[in-house]
């Protein structure tokens, strides 16, 4: 059985900042459109001083087209010769940087064989075509997003992970950015998850609502552009929860 069991709790997002503070393999999964992302891109602490510290960041999106060359490297021609470009994955190791490998359930075989090497802790060393042996920087860290736990993932890929945790709900931060473009918006967009999650308002297509009234568009046809069949029971929460553009 895999030693790391998922971190399932209302401080979801709390809990993932604590990992980026001491953990170097984090497995971060949830519904779709709750800025995991966005959480791994921004969120990043200071392993030394405990604050928040933006660095550079390597973003990999993995599917089963992906092909192994694509994010180790491969060899490009240059004039008469052939040159070794890295790919994201050797970059981030090289340069001690966070690696986000996004989907990471959805990548080939291949790719996730691959991946028990990069995430193997402080034995990592990946050999290369040219025979050089690349071994990560201090620094390095990856986390992986998904919308699916663990389970979909071969056991001795799971254990690689430090932490797996969960969230349930949109990142604060996206909320706070809701609520600064409409009104009560980002707050009416969190209770809907903790409310009932199967009918939970997608915070992409919120934003596409505040887009949409941004420019001018009424409240019924921008949400209707933005939420579908659901616009008239969206917009009718809207109202009772006091969002700006709908009251």
């Amino acid at each position: 059985m895999p030693s790391n069991p998922t971190v399932k709790s209302a401080d979801g997002w709390v809990m993932f900042d604590l990992a980026l503070r001491y953990l170097d393999r984090i497995y971060l999964y949830g519904a779709p459109g709750l800025g995991k992302t966005y959480a791994a891109t921004h969120s990043r602490m200071d392993q030394e001083r405990f604050v928040k510290k933006q660095r550079e960041v390597v973003n990999a999106t993995l599917s089963d087209d992906i092909v192994l060359q694509e994010l180790i490297g491969h060899y490009m021609p240059k004039g008469t010769e052939f040159v070794w470009h890295d790919g994201p994955v050797i970059t981030a190791m090289r340069s001690g940087q966070l690696l986000v490998l996004n989907e990471l359930a959805r990548a080939s075989s291949a790719v996730k064989d691959a991946m028990l090497g990069v995430l193997d802790g402080g034995s990592t060393a990946i050999p290369l075509p040219s025979g050089e042996i690349v071994v990560p920087a201090q620094g390095f860290q990856v986390v992986a997003t998904a919308n699916s736990s663990t389970d979909d993932l071969d056991p001795a890929l799971s254990d690689r992970f430090e932490a797996v945790i969960w969230v349930s709900t949109p990142h604060p931060q996206m909320i706070a950015a809701l609520d600064q473009e409409v009104k009560g918006l980002g707050t009416a967009v969190e209770a809907s998850f903790k409310d009932s999650p199967e009918r939970a308002i997608s915070p992409r297509s919120a934003f596409t609502f505040t887009k949409l009234i941004k420019a001018g568009v009424n409240p019924r046809q921008s949400a209707q552009l933005a939420f579908g069949q659901r616009s008239a029971d969206i917009v009718a929460a809207f109202k009772l929860a006091g969002v700006g553009a709908a009251a």
